[in-house]
Formats: structure tokens, C-alpha cells, sequence
């Protein structure tokens, strides 16, 4: 059973002012982890409104559940006055152009176009899906300041959470490898070894 949501009241009443005068277009960020999703409105490389709850039963979310999921707690942290113009969403699992090919934390999703499914649910938003190592690296690059990584050609993240996840920036780029195929979680160390 997922946590019920807490509207920030404050935030939202700002964002519904302004939507009073004029259209509001908001940009957001979804983070899926094996064990939770969590959304926030980005407002000039700042999260102003965050939004969280547990995914309970992963290995049975299939791609109808999963995009039911996004909408609602994306539609619950905006209002409905608001126009979603940009959303990003990170999940772990190989991700290649805006399909998740598969992914271990959720066994049941398989080849889910969830950047169209999620573009067409929020009237059009314009949808990026990456891994999540690779959505935060990302994040990482844009939101630094313009000196820290300055020259800076070839980097390596590796993320911890419900699983461990790697990317990897190769020539000024994120590398996704083929068919989003770059994942460091599950590897043989030893052949014959203990199983991970």
C-alpha cells in the first residue's frame, strides 16, 4: 500500500497564483528506485515542490501500473491548473530511447515505451526517460557550477541504493551504450563464485 501524499501548501499556493494570472508550465523530475518513487517541480536548477512514496510490490508492477503511478503522483505534486512542459524520469533497468528494454528491479516490464505513454498522459509534456545513473550524472553536470568540471571530458558515477548503478561520460557525453545496454549492478567477479 503506498503512503498517502502531502501537498506543500505553500508551494502549491504560489504555483496556483501564478496560474491565476497566466498558464504555469513547470518542469518535472521523477527518480524511480527499486523500492520508491519520488517527483519534484524544477524551477531554475532548484527543486521547489517534492513529492515521495514506497513502491511496495515491484516484481508485479507491470507497464499499466507503472505509468498510472507517474501521472498520479506527477498530476498530486502540480495541481491541476498546472502545465507540465518537461519531465524527466530516471529508472534503473537499460533504457534506450525512451524505452525500458528491462530492467531487475521490476521483472514485469519489459520493452515499455514510458516516454510516449507518459508524454501523451500529460498532454504532450516533452518526456525523457534515462537510467537513473546516467539521469544522475546528468543532473550532476547541469546543476554544478560552470568551473567545476571545466575541461572536463571523461567522469564516472556510481549510485547506491535499493541496487548499485554506474555511468559513465566519455568524450563530453553520457555514454549509453548500445540499446542502453551500460549497467555495472550485476557482473560476474568470480566464475563459480557466491551468487550477488
Amino acid at each position: 500500500m503506498s503512503k498517502p501524499l502531502k501537498r506543500d501548501t505553500t508551494v502549491q499556493n504560489s504555483i496556483a497564483e501564478q496560474a491565476a494570472r497566466k498558464l504555469v508550465m513547470v518542469a518535472v523530475g521523477v527518480d524511480i528506485g527499486g523500492s520508491h518513487i519520488g517527483a519534484c517541480v524544477i524551477e531554475h536548477k532548484s527543486v521547489v515542490s517534492s513529492r515521495n512514496m514506497d513502491i511496495t510490490n515491484p516484481e508485479e508492477m507491470d507497464e499499466h501500473a507503472l505509468i498510472t503511478l507517474i501521472v498520479s503522483l506527477v498530476r498530486e505534486l502540480v495541481g491541476p491548473s498546472i502545465q507540465v512542459q518537461s519531465i524527466g524520469i530516471g529508472i534503473p533497468g537499460q533504457v534506450s530511447r525512451g524505452v525500458l528494454i528491462a530492467a531487475s528491479n521490476f521483472p514485469r516490464l519489459k520493452r515499455v515505451p514510458i516516454a510516449s505513454a507518459i508524454s501523451e498522459s500529460l498532454n504532450g509534456a516533452n518526456c525523457v526517460v534515462l537510467n537513473d545513473a546516467d539521469a544522475a550524472l546528468a543532473a550532476e553536470l547541469w546543476t554544478a557550477s560552470p568551473k567545476q568540471y571545466d575541461g572536463v571530458t571523461h567522469a564516472a558515477m556510481l549510485t547506491l541504493g535499493t541496487g548499485i548503478g554506474v555511468s559513465t561520460y566519455l568524450d563530453g557525453r553520457i555514454f549509453e551504450g548500445a540499446h542502453g545496454a551500460v549497467e555495472a549492478g550485476h557482473m560476474i567477479i568470480y566464475p563459480g563464485g557466491r551468487l550477488c
